[in-house]
């Protein structure tokens, strides 16, 4: 960067300790990618161990009702599963780009972006895995998704108009829908519906609890992100465009304004990212039965050191002068000691 990144809150940071930085952040994201993309190559190349949530899952299968029909919506909650994977490493290594030169230029909110859509991706792929619960409550998440999202479609394809080279776009997700939802019936799930009789507002699979078709982005991540608290509802902030965000990297001198990249607001994206990275990585290779592969424990190592590099980076910079947390620490709630 050609000149001094200045924020609110801190002194000036000298452009060459920014620059050294946010490259090594870009790395970090790097890095986690390439990890990431092999586990999950490992992990869905290799059978899945006798006795692993996975393969509990394929036996229970086989067993249920109307075996056939369950099968097929277990492989389209299983492609679900890979998009959002997919997703996560795509927004992790977009973040790596546009911090690989930061003598160009960074950016000053877009990185909030990206990490959000990791954080999403993340927690709903976790939500599927459902760690812990029975095969049952797996399966009724995912068709609440698949119902969710065909849905979804079907009201965004329906906004669209036709024209004398295409049709419309509506009829066609509309019936992908209700084909979708009589492949449900077929499978003896059962489908509660809303007040109304006019959409799906559950999914129930033998005793499993109800599962809702409209599970809320905010929830989830607030449940597998607790201990960074806030942080999805933080980058959702610049994500939708809200001033109270968006004045964060602004400083207002007489009529001048300036809006400059900090650095230590992009780390907590790049920390955030990184952890969904990990998380997904973990949370994947544990349902297949790889819990102890060596790429596991490398994401979940890189995570710490983000935080280790921001607390250095913070020192010298000055703005965590008397502090002693690391940042990820920091993020949670209780005492910090001056």
């Amino acid at each position: 960067m050609s000149r001094l990144l200045l924020t609110n809150e801190g002194p000036p940071v000298p452009a060459d300790l920014a620059t050294e930085f946010l490259t090594r952040l870009s790395q970090f994201c790097a890095d986690q990618t390439v990890d990431l993309e092999a586990l999950m190559e490992t992990v869905l190349a290799d059978r899945a161990p006798q006795r692993s949530p996975a393969d509990l899952d394929h036996r229970a299968l086989l067993a249920s009702p109307r075996s056939a029909d369950r099968q097929q919506l277990w492989h389209q909650v299983g492609l679900a599963q890979m998009h959002l994977a997919v997703n996560t490493i795509d927004h992790v290594r977009a973040l790596s780009t546009v911090l690989s030169a930061p003598r160009a230029r960074v950016p000053v909110y877009a990185h909030a972006g990206l990490a959000r859509a990791a954080i999403e991706s993340a927690a709903l792929l976790l939500h599927l895995l459902a760690d812990g619960e029975t095969f049952d409550a797996r399966l009724a998440r995912g068709v609440a998704l698949l119902i969710m999202d065909a849905g979804e479609a079907a009201k965004a394809a329906r906004r669209v108009p036709g024209n004398p080279y295409m049709p419309s776009p509506g009829p066609k997700a509309t019936a992908d829908r209700d084909e979708l939802l009589a492949l449900v019936d077929r499978a003896r799930i059962v489908q509660v519906r809303n007040r109304n009789n006019t959409a799906t507002k559950s999914i129930t699979v033998g005793d499993s609890p109800e599962q809702t078709a409209a599970v809320k982005a905010s929830d989830l991540a607030a449940k597998h992100f607790a201990d960074q608290p806030a942080i999805y509802n933080l980058l959702s902030g610049i994500v939708h465009g809200l001033p109270w965000r968006l004045a964060d990297s602004a400083t207002l001198r007489g009529r001048e304004m300036l809006w400059e990249p900090d650095p230590m607001d992009i780390a907590g994206s790049v920390l955030a990212a990184v952890a969904a990275a990990s998380r997904v990585g973990g949370g994947f290779a544990a349902y297949r039965g790889f819990p102890d592969d060596r790429r596991v424990v490398a994401l979940a190592g890189r995570v710490n050191q983000v935080d280790r590099a921001m607390q250095t980076f913070g020192r010298k910079w000055g703005v965590l002068d008397g502090r002693q947390p690391t940042i990820a620490r920091f993020l949670q709630p209780g005492p910090t000691r001056q």
